[in-house]
């Protein structure tokens, strides 16, 4: 049996000066649409050809802070080949090889979007962000340069690091949260057109974000009833809490504020021997005016 000799790990995504760091998973999908074609009652398929080809990079950052900051609600676009992302080489031991080491791979996107998926953070687990970046071409053609024996850029330390946080609901507060998770609800049209095998136009159709938390404080229950409550005059906030490095403090947190919305007890349930827990859901609206979930502190 060979030794293994060839091994690679994740690394940064750049889009144009936006360095997304922090990064703890990444695949990439080339997402193939096969067609597999037989005929004139035969067994087995004769013909196989890719009718659709959709690429796209999935990561998560622990960098929340600086990913909204570049990101937000509204994504993160490039073109002509302002993007890359990397294949990081591994070699035996405990170091890396150096980053001006021509030993890694480079993938370069003709041009595309980063689209935030989710936030997740939970108590005492760090937060961390979703992102699909969704590849196009800028002519039909293969929109992936993947280019071996590169360099990549110098690495950062951890800067940043966040968790759950507190949440207010109609100015009320929240007692005892113990997870939240803010989706962005971005749906996008990835679009070919002229027989093409790759897309060559990318963007947002529909954002219907919402937000989901859970807690076990149940005093609102009897108030939002099993049909929930509108919120309308008071805003509701959702925070995460920043970590401070080397100590136990707080920083100052990332707040989303929620101008209107439902809000509802989705599940009350817990076995016993331990307290009921709710899973509560905020489904924000526009009101025309305020961003549907205004974010501050990045």
């Amino acid at each position: 049996m060979a030794a293994t000799s060839s091994v690679h790990t994740l690394y940064q995504v750049i889009v144009g000066a936006d360095v997304y760091d922090q990064i703890t998973t990444s695949t990439l999908n080339h997402n193939f649409e096969e067609i597999l074609l037989s005929g004139d009652g035969a067994v087995d398929p004769t013909f196989v050809a890719v009718m659709a080809q959709k690429p796209v990079l999935s990561f998560s950052t622990t960098a929340v802070k600086t990913a909204l900051g570049y990101s937000a609600l509204s994504g993160d676009s490039w073109t002509a080949g302002g993007a890359s992302f990397y294949f990081r080489k591994v070699t035996e031991g405990g170091t890396r090889p150096l980053y001006s080491a021509v030993e890694h791979i480079s993938i370069v996107p003709d041009e595309g979007m980063i689209i935030p998926r989710r936030i997740s953070a939970s108590q005492g687990q760090v937060a961390s962000i979703d992102y699909d970046v969704v590849i196009a071409s800028t002519d039909g053609l293969i929109p992936l340069a993947v280019t071996a024996s590169q360099t990549v850029p110098v690495d950062t330390a951890v800067g940043e690091a966040y968790t759950v946080g507190a949440i207010a609901i109609n100015g009320t507060a929240i007692k005892g949260v113990q997870s939240v998770t803010i989706d962005f609800g971005i749906t996008e049209l990835v679009q070919a057109g002229d027989g093409a095998t790759w897309p060559t136009f990318v963007a947002i159709m529909e954002r219907k974000p919402f937000i989901t938390f859970t807690t076990p404080d149940l005093d609102l229950y009897p108030t939002w009833t099993a049909a929930g409550a509108a919120q309308t005059d008071t805003d509701s906030t959702v925070t995460l809490t920043a970590l401070t490095e080397g100590a136990a403090t707080r920083g100052t947190p990332i707040t989303f504020t929620i101008d209107e919305s439902i809000i509802r007890y989705d599940t009350i349930g817990g076995g016993h021997g331990e307290p009921q827990m709710a899973t509560c859901r905020i489904s924000p609206t526009f009101d025309g005016t305020a961003a549907i979930i205004a974010i501050t502190g990045i």
